[in-house]
């Protein structure tokens, strides 16, 4: 299963999943801009107003040999989290950040969440 569905992926890649990916790497930037000019005081902010210009993003998006979204990366993690692992939350933009980068960057914790993404469903669909 894991293989037919990196096959599948990495025979689909086209230039419009990289553009997406760009939007989601200007997400995070704009978000960590956002939080570096909040932190200023007004009238700090006042005279950078011209630096905190948005570009293009998207929350989330499918990335990496798998094609994961951080969202279901999240959820697998958290599904089988090992003793001592740090539990995850999408709604905290840098923990999704962390996982959605490895998704995207690191094949062998790309592949890993294939299978427990494939895991997270089966047990979906019989009751786990």
């Amino acid at each position: 299963m894991i293989q037919a569905i990196l096959f599948r992926e990495l025979t689909c890649v086209n230039t419009p999943d990289k553009m997406v990916d760009n939007y989601v790497m200007n997400y995070y930037y704009n978000k960590a801009k956002l939080e570096k000019f909040m932190k200023k005081d007004w009238k700090e902010q006042l005279k950078s107003i011209p630096l905190i210009l948005r570009f293009p993003e998207k929350e989330d998006s499918s990335t990496g040999l798998g094609q994961i979204f951080a969202k279901t990366g999240i959820k697998a993690r958290n599904t089988f989290l090992s003793k001592g692992e740090k539990y995850y939350s999408y709604s905290n933009w840098k923990q999704r950040k962390k996982i959605w980068y490895k998704l995207k960057d690191n094949n062998a914790y790309n592949t890993t969440m294939v299978a427990k993404v494939l895991k997270m469903k089966a047990g979906w669909l019989f009751g786990g």
